[in-house]
């Protein structure tokens, strides 16, 4: 006859199996697992701060900070917890909170770089980007291959507005997990020289939305030798046909011929020394095509035909802050002046009739084949109003009017504490004034709408 195993034998046994789940990405089971081990020992911080850290990678994160909470108070003066509990309250934007849980992390551990990256972290979420930058610079003295810190750094300092080091450091990028290599040969990275009699290949990396706002570069290269190749996703080739500068254009997974040089368009800025200062700001660089015209029903005369656009890609590492609610866009059609119509691609075109709002917008989405359809179906509109998406790009670009809803934390590119943009200068910005402040924008908006609408100058 076998003996029973210790409860505190059990729980050892338990840890360990959920510690080998958990390193080997079994989310589900390794939470299972450390629940069977705190029903064991209720009191043991290491399992408590474990299943916090795995059930916030499950994207669970009220319940991981609750589970950091209570490791905390078991274990006050580890500093690990501290900053697992601050990582969890971001998630959810309880920034004030996360700061404090973060300044305690680096309190009890200040050799720790990485007690310094997550400080930085919520500190350019709360716009506090010179003290950001600190931080970084403070995992770097001591962690100096941390890529991503350096990336994070790149990204804070060019929403301070210093582009030109920004820029330099955004060449980081190319050493994160996540970025796709490009495959093109690394001896033939175009160092920004004029490059007479030869081919540059200039190629989109990232989204629709950096693609077209740097695709104004093509010009300016174009002027410093001989052909330039453009090598963009098959969706941007009609309205790419547009731009200035551009002898040849393939698509993103096509052969792009015979080349001397290439670049990455959003190297493009560093290797011509780009400062906020020489931002190249000559809009409109883009146009439908000549024939793509888009016929709507006319507004009544002083009425506004507004294009709206309230997601941008799921897949975006900040979508969750970007995207706005759909309903507070259809709310702007309480003013019967306004006439919505929806500029939404994707899977979020589908949420239009799901939220009951066919009646209160003209759902575009069927003849918006690609961008230039898109851009036509602008020029056909007084205003665009559009979340940080590549809707809000396009219209900058066609120099046609704008509201950009931005969140608290917003993307590089729209700076800080200014309402308009020196990419486009044709966008108005509304800015969340604390984090998760949509009602606030939206009620911005409205006023605004209403003022136009009252002074009829809609055309």
């Amino acid at each position: 006859m076998t003996s029973p195993v210790p409860p505190r034998d059990q729980a050892r046994r338990l840890f360990q199996a959920a510690i080998a789940a958990h390193r080997d990405n079994r989310l589900g089971e390794a939470v299972e697992l450390y629940a069977r081990v705190l029903r064991l020992t209720p009191r043991l911080p290491d399992a408590l701060g474990n299943m916090g850290a795995a059930l916030r990678s499950l994207g669970l994160h009220d319940a991981a900070a609750a589970c950091q909470s209570r490791a905390i108070a078991l274990a006050p003066d580890r500093p690990s917890l501290h900053s697992n509990l601050g990582n969890a309250l971001r998630d959810v934007d309880r920034l004030d909170d996360s700061l404090a849980a973060h300044r305690r992390a680096v309190e009890l551990d200040p050799d720790s770089p990485g007690n310094w990256y997550n400080m930085g972290l919520v500190l350019q979420d709360l716009g506090r980007l010179e003290e950001a930058v600190d931080c970084f610079d403070r995992t770097l003295a001591a962690d100096p291959d941390n890529a991503k810190c350096r990336w994070d750094r790149s990204l804070a300092l060019m929403l301070i507005g210093d582009l030109e080091a920004g820029f330099a450091a955004y060449e980081s990028r190319w050493e994160l997990p996540d970025t796709p290599p490009h495959g093109l040969p690394p001896e033939r990275h175009w160092d920004g020289a004029p490059f007479p009699g030869k081919t540059l290949l200039l190629h989109q990396e990232q989204g629709f939305g950096d693609a077209i706002q740097f695709v104004r570069y093509a010009p300016m290269a174009k002027a410093l030798g001989g052909d330039v190749t453009l090598r963009v996703h098959p969706s941007l080739i009609r309205l790419f046909e547009s731009v200035g500068g551009v002898d040849r254009m393939v698509s993103r997974d096509g052969d792009p011929g015979p080349f001397d040089l290439h670049a990455p368009l959003l190297s493009v800025p560093r290797l011509l020394g780009t400062t906020l200062d020489s931002v190249p700001a000559d809009v409109p660089y883009l146009a439908p095509p000549p024939r793509a015209s888009f016929d709507l029903p006319r507004v009544p005369e002083g009425d506004l035909g507004v294009g709206i656009s309230w997601g941008g890609s799921p897949t975006h590492r900040n979508d969750r802050r970007r995207s706005a609610p759909l309903d507070a866009f259809l709310r702007l059609a309480e003013n019967p002046s306004v006439h919505l119509h929806s500029l939404q691609k994707g899977e979020r075109a589908a949420e239009l009739r799901a939220r009951g709002g066919a009646a209160l917008c003209r759902d575009l989405d069927s003849r918006l084949g690609d961008f230039a359809d898109t851009a036509a179906a602008i020029g056909a509109l007084d205003l665009v109003i559009s979340v940080d998406a590549s809707v809000a790009h396009l219209a900058g670009a066609l120099g046609r009017e704008a509201w950009v809803l931005l969140p608290f934390a917003p993307d590089w590119r729209w700076l800080r504490d200014r309402d308009d943009s020196p990419w486009y200068p044709g966008l108005r910005l509304f800015r969340q004034a604390t984090p998760g402040d949509w009602a606030g924008v939206f009620e911005r908006v409205r006023e605004a709408l209403t003022e136009r609408t009252a002074a009829g100058t809609a055309r």
